[in-house]
């Protein structure tokens, strides 16, 4: 019986010099627009059931509220919809010069939308720079009914209205005293209510009661005027123009498990997911 305990204590003294390895987590966390929100809410779900011990935060906002994050290290990644990415380097660049990794993971199209009674059924840059203006302020003056619009935009920091502007207005300033609404679903309700009323927003929030406006390339450089309506063949042709690129964006000296997870997001099961909430994925790279 000595002999036993003395074996089965040896036992136990020699297990419990074996190390154990916790896995430790690591958090990762995402600040920018709101408009990607939903989807990195939705892409950190789907990377955290395959990665256990990574743990992702995302909070919404806007896009320059992601890029003082990043700047400030508060955030690993900055979910930005901000269109032109010179802009983002020169913002990022005036503030230090550390190199940054940038990646597209979706395009989302948006759309100038009008009631669906509207007899107005394309309206040319010119026309749609100057009524958001205050230049045009009635129907009639583009061939429609005798009717005063109703213009609503979008708040100056909301990517949607920044990309509007960009692309749409030809370097022309809102009207002042033009009815602002926080989201492309207030947009919709509004137009839905008023026959006579414009707006724009994000395609995948329009519904039956809105028509969507064809729109021309309001490159004053571009020689095709035609109409293009709103379509993923039109938007991978490059004819529809009213669209932005969604970008994932952390700094270079970062986590690997960052890293790893921008490379995921390019993915064919990322973008499928991308897919699935009405954003137009990219190619992928990585099966």
């Amino acid at each position: 019986m000595m002999f036993n305990s003395i074996k089965v204590l040896i036992l136990f003294v020699n297990l419990s010099l074996v190390p154990v390895v916790i896995a430790q987590e690591t958090h990762i966390y995402i600040s920018g627009s709101e408009t990607m929100k939903r989807m990195m809410i939705r892409l950190a779900e789907a990377y955290m059931k395959k990665n256990p011990n990574v743990i992702i935060d995302v909070k919404g906002g806007h896009s320059e509220k992601g890029l003082e994050d990043l700047r400030t290290h508060k955030a690993d990644i900055c979910a930005t919809t901000k269109p032109p990415v010179t802009t983002i380097q020169e913002e990022m660049s005036s503030f230090y010069e550390e190199p940054l990794i940038k990646k597209v993971i979706a395009t989302e199209a948006l759309a100038v939308f009008v009631h669906k009674k509207n007899p107005v059924k394309q309206i040319s840059c010119e026309q749609l720079a100057d009524i958001f203006a205050g230049k045009i302020t009635n129907w009639k003056q583009i061939g429609g009914k005798n009717a005063p619009i109703k213009v609503f935009r979008m708040p100056d920091l909301s990517g949607t209205s920044q990309t509007f502007q960009s692309l749409l207005m030809l370097n022309k300033k809102y009207a002042e005293q033009m009815p602002v609404k926080n989201s492309s679903q207030e947009m919709v309700a509004e137009v839905e209510k008023d026959a006579n009323a414009i707006a724009y927003g994000k395609l995948s929030h329009v519904t039956s009661n809105v028509i969507v406006l064809p729109l021309q390339d309001c490159d004053n450089l571009s020689v095709d005027k035609n109409f293009y309506p709103a379509t993923v063949e039109n938007i991978n042709q490059n004819k529809y123009i009213f669209v932005r690129q969604l970008y994932l964006m952390t700094h270079k000296k970062t986590k690997p498990e960052v890293k790893n997870f921008l490379d995921w997001a390019a993915t064919e099961e990322a973008q499928n997911l991308i897919a699935e909430m009405g954003f137009i994925p990219v190619k992928s790279t990585k099966k």
